[in-house]
């Protein structure tokens, strides 16, 4: 039996080349023979150093191996030091691990391939590595790692995320052209377009990519670095102190958010362990962290009593443990000391920087901050559901903090937000006026004038320009500062993504809101975010597992079930499975509560009759819903009725807010029904140009396809066509999938450039 002689090894592969090499030839062939043999003599001594092999000598290019990654790197990193003297020649590397086959004469495999791909990534005289060089180098010193995200390799089926590797004592390299767009770059403050690229590299380089079960990571994949603090424990006499124990634990959780080498969950997560009977251990696992701190609150008079206990949550050792008997002038003292004394029990240590921010002392009048405290959990739980009462009573607590302390930078900062808070999340029934932006910008103000470069200012500016204007490039200037100041924070992680979302930045927009759902894993509002924009740019297998996430979150959701039945039909067209969720939904929830469900799978049945039905039975006006399925029946003298209903109503929202386009558009569909043409395009083309797509990629297509539906109504065929065109051409968008279940699109389904723009 003949056996095969050639060899086959794991080894890492390294690939040289040297920069403008082609055109020297061309314009001095010798000097550029010259150059290629002196660039070999140079190499030669750090491969024999760190016992490097040379395979191949390929023209310009030389492709060694080497046993470990570290020695690739190690030896990559000195021939590119060696060569900054060398004025005529500049090297691009890329580093690789991989099986390769040796056989006689013949070097082969796909290991090569990928170094060789990586290569041409990499600046003149730097060095690109592979996921796989980056996880066996990443815990050794003296390298620095900037994430270039995912990159497309040629004859490389996946897509694979390269780093740039670089000695901690050079300067980072330049791979802002990775991640930056060009409009971004221009309009960049300067002094923040460096952070702003390592904000992006750091959140792309330390995300963690959960598609298992709710159990984000095995025991031995979590680090000791991961801490949840969970709600401390008011064992005051009087129960009012029960907000002065949630307000310590989220201080204290917001000192140790400062702390760039810890992951911190958030807020929103770990008060929901509030009083809970579950073990550390299985809180660390739904988590997935490794340490957990816990205490206690006793506040009497002027003094307070706290205890804190580190605890592994894997194996239930105590890491450290304190108990601070004071007087309530030391509770800013007490929050530091735990910060520090935390991470000295996780072995690691803060920066001078960290030091100086978290021992900073936000105001010296404890009545201030008690309302301070209020104020923030009546802010929480207004966005949390409670709605426009919570968030009025917030602004009057921290404006009497304010009063008490004028100095007192996060109350000014907390109060802007919420004055934003008002003008956005109610959408209009709010408070979205010109007089509450004033408000805000008064506030803002005045805080910048305390202290303009607090990473507060630039939350409270972050939040003004991106609610208020839209205005993205200025919102990211101030809310990418804060987040390098609270990596941990993971509401400004959200809105970082969602603003890159609206600026159809996916890449961008995925790994910031990905991030937000580490920090914050028990969130289901930043879990359904996440699980939208995959959806939105067809990730569906993504898009699916968070489905699931959200199932577990609110198992008797109907949201959860309406995000599942919807992807089964917009990712498969399988309505069958759709019905099949739509009865589990009915075996837990009131089928009262599901008619919004119930009514839409029929429509898109095409059992008008038992979708008529069911919006029948419903108190809720339904006009358009109504309107249309008389009109799919033949019943034209009640769709009429109904889409009078329907411009009735419209028309005097409108009036309280003309500029929103969901009532613009259903004022055009409405006038479409009643064959009122021209008023119809008038107000489709009005909400179409208040949020054009460029402003925002992510609502902006709900008015352009508005529009399209507003043609196919008054036989605007052609126009409709041409709406849906702009809709497809972007590649975020599910568009495509609906159209082919969705009967409102019926009449155009004849024409002939409408089959050919949906089977492309």
């Amino acid at each position: 039996m003949n056996q095969d002689p050639s060899i086959r090894k794991l080894v890492a592969i390294m690939f040289t080349d040297m920069v403008g090499y082609t055109a020297l030839m061309q314009k001095d062939e010798s000097k550029a023979r010259e150059l290629v043999q002196r660039h070999r003599k140079l190499m030669k001594p750090q491969l024999d150093e760190h016992r490097g092999k040379i395979l191949h000598f390929m023209g310009d290019g030389t492709l060694c191996t080497f046993e470990s990654a570290i020695e690739a790197v190690k030896a990559a990193l000195e021939i590119q030091n060696l060569f900054k003297s060398e004025d005529e020649m500049s090297l691009r590397i890329g580093i690789h691990i991989g099986d390769i086959v040796i056989g006689g004469d013949e070097v082969y495999g796909d290991g090569i391939n990928v170094a060789s791909r990586l290569e041409p990534l990499a600046e003149p005289g730097g060095i690109c590595v592979s996921h796989q060089v980056y996880e066996n180098i990443k815990n050794q010193s003296g390298f620095r790692l900037s994430s270039l995200g995912k990159q497309h390799l040629k004859n490389v089926d996946e897509e694979m995320v390269v780093f740039a590797v670089t000695r901690t004592t050079d300067p980072a390299p330049d791979i802002s052209h990775f991640h930056q767009s060009p409009s971004t770059l221009r309009k960049f403050n300067l002094k923040w377009i460096g952070m702003a690229a390592l904000i992006a590299m750091l959140v792309l380089f330390g995300l963690r990519l959960d598609f298992g079960t709710m159990e984000v990571e095995s025991k031995e994949d979590i680090s000791n670095l991961s801490i949840a603090v969970l709600p401390f424990t008011n064992t005051s006499a009087d129960p009012e102190n029960e907000f002065f124990a949630d307000g310590m634990t989220e201080d204290i959780l917001t000192q140790l958010s400062k702390i760039k080498s810890l992951k911190v969950i958030s807020r929103t997560s770990i008060m929901q362990y509030k009083n809970t009977t579950k073990s550390l251990s299985e809180i660390g696992k739904e988590l997935g962290v490794g340490t957990i701190l816990k205490g206690s609150v006793r506040r009497s008079g002027n003094r307070v009593r706290i205890t804190a206990q580190l605890i592994d949550a894997r194996t239930d050792k105590y890491l450290w443990a304190e108990m601070y008997d004071r007087e309530l002038d030391d509770i800013f003292a007490i929050q530091f000391d735990v910060a520090n004394k935390i991470t000295v029990a996780l072995q690691t240590s803060l920066t001078s920087e960290e030091e100086e921010f978290i021992n900073e002392r936000p105001t010296n009048n404890l009545e201030a901050y008690d309302l301070f405290l209020k104020g923030r959990i009546l802010a929480d739980e207004a966005l949390a559901g409670g709605g426009k009462a919570q968030l009025e009573e917030a602004i009057r607590v921290f404006q009497y903090a304010i009063e008490l302390d004028p100095k007192f930078i996060n109350a000014h900062s907390r109060l802007a937000k919420a004055h934003m808070t008002m003008y956005w999340d109610g959408h209009g029934a709010w408070d979205r006026t010109d007089e509450r932006l004033a408000k805000a910008k008064k506030v803002i103000d005045k805080v910048s004038e305390i202290d303009p470069d607090h990473p507060e200012v630039h939350l409270a500016k972050g939040y003004y320009y991106y609610w208020g204007y839209r205005n993205y490039e200025e919102a990211l200037i101030h809310l990418i500062p804060t987040l390098e100041k609270q990596p941990n924070n993971s509401d400004v992680s959200a809105a970082i993504g969602y603003v890159y979302r609206r600026k159809g930045e996916w890449d961008y927009a995925i790994a910031f809101i990905q991030k937000s759902v580490d920090l914050d894993p028990l969130s289901f509002f930043k879990t359904m975010q996440l699980r939208d924009t995959y959806s939105l740019i067809r990730m569906w297998q993504k898009a699916e597992h968070y489905t699931e996430r959200l199932m577990h979150l609110k198992p008797k959701s109907i949201i959860s079930y309406s995000k599942k039945l919807s992807l089964a039909y917009l990712s498969r067209g399988d309505l069958e499975e759709s019905r099949r969720i739509l009865n589990d939904a009915m075996l837990l929830i009131d089928p009262y509560r599901l008619i919004s469900l119930q009514g839409g799978l029929y429509v898109i049945e095409r059992k008008y009759e038992k979708a008529l039905n069911v919006y029948e039975k419903d108190a809720a006006k339904w006009y358009g819903a109504k309107a249309f399925l008389h009109l799919k029946l033949g019943h034209i003298e009640k769709a009429y009725s109904y889409f009078d209903s329907m411009r009735v109503e419209e028309e005097n929202k409108l009036k309280a807010d003309p500029n929103n386009i969901l009532l613009l558009s259903n004022l055009g569909f409405a006038y479409a029904g009643l064959g009122r043409k021209a008023e119809a395009i008038e107000n489709g083309v009005l909400a179409v140009g208040l949020l054009p797509l460029f402003e925002d990629a992510y609502v902006g297509t709900f008015s352009i396809e508005s529009l399209a539906e507003i043609y196919t109504m008054v036989g605007e065929i052609d126009k409709a066509i041409d709406q849906l065109e702009l809709v497809l051409s972007i590649p975020s968008y599910t568009t495509v999938n609906r159209l082919k279940l969705d009967p409102k699109w019926d009449p155009l389904r004849e024409h002939p450039r409408f089959m050919q723009l949906i089977a492309n």
